[in-house]
């Protein structure tokens, strides 16, 4: 396993808590450096940083546009954290569904917050290197989605992956995977039918299910029969990962 980098870049508009951030970091010997211009922390990005934490009202007000732009940048892979005071379940959910990698409360101080940031940052290592060296299945029976899907995730590091043109290919020739991502919308054989028999050939590996469909059934019906994720048809690639990475973790 790779050493993780042992650079922090702290995006803050709290003096005093960043302040105390980057003593607690010190002390651990992390260098955190600290950044109040989310545009301007897209310049500050390198292979050294290790980590992402972000504080403060710009949670809400000026993300969006630093996503946009950090997605674009070379270093985009940098996992962030958002470090929040809102406890409720949506909010937290938007933070995800924003791009964040993982959340912590800010009621806590500024000490366990870089022990929360330091873990994750080892834990990420392992799991970037776990992330590589998964074997993923993709069962889509309209071959254009399945190999420009495939496509994208190879432009992630993920380099083991193949695409079957419908259940019964699949079923032909069954392989264990580490990932299934099965859409539910399958010619003769359902994409629910097949998501029951991968999860009793497989039962540790991780499933999710994908549809283009907007009906509100069809997730909770995925679920309960058997997948550990739905998601929306088109994929999004970074939150199709970061939802892989949350479960290796």
């Amino acid at each position: 396993m790779k050493t993780p980098p042992r650079k922090i870049l702290h995006i803050f508009d709290k003096p005093e808590f960043d302040k105390n951030l980057r003593k607690a970091f010190d002390t651990k010997g992390f260098d955190c450096i600290s950044e109040t211009d989310p545009d301007k922390a897209i310049d500050d990005l390198s292979y050294r940083i290790g980590i992402i934490l972000v504080s403060g009202k710009m949670l809400r007000r000026e993300m969006p546009q630093f996503f946009r732009s950090f997605k674009k940048c070379l270093f985009n892979k940098i996992p962030i954290i958002a470090i929040i005071s809102e406890e409720e379940e949506f909010y937290k959910r938007g933070i995800l569904n924003l791009g964040f990698n993982d959340y912590i409360s800010g009621k806590i101080d500024a000490a366990h917050v870089a022990e929360y940031a330091i873990d994750f940052l080892q834990k990420a290592q392992i799991t970037r290197d776990r992330l590589e060296n998964a074997s993923i299945a993709i069962i889509d029976d309209i071959k254009v989605h399945a190999e420009a899907f495939q496509m994208l995730l190879e432009t992630r590091g993920l380099r083991q992956s193949q695409s079957y043109k419908s259940a019964e290919t699949f079923l032909d020739s069954p392989r264990e995977c580490n990932i299934y991502v099965v859409d539910i919308i399958l010619k003769n054989i359902s994409g629910i039918k097949l998501i029951q028999t991968i999860r009793k050939l497989y039962p540790k590996s991780l499933i999710i299910a994908v549809s283009s469909l907007t009906d509100d059934r069809i997730g909770p019906t995925a679920i309960d029969k058997g997948a550990d994720i739905f998601m929306n048809k088109p994929l999004n690639v970074d939150l199709f990962l970061n939802k892989i990475m949350a479960w290796l973790r």
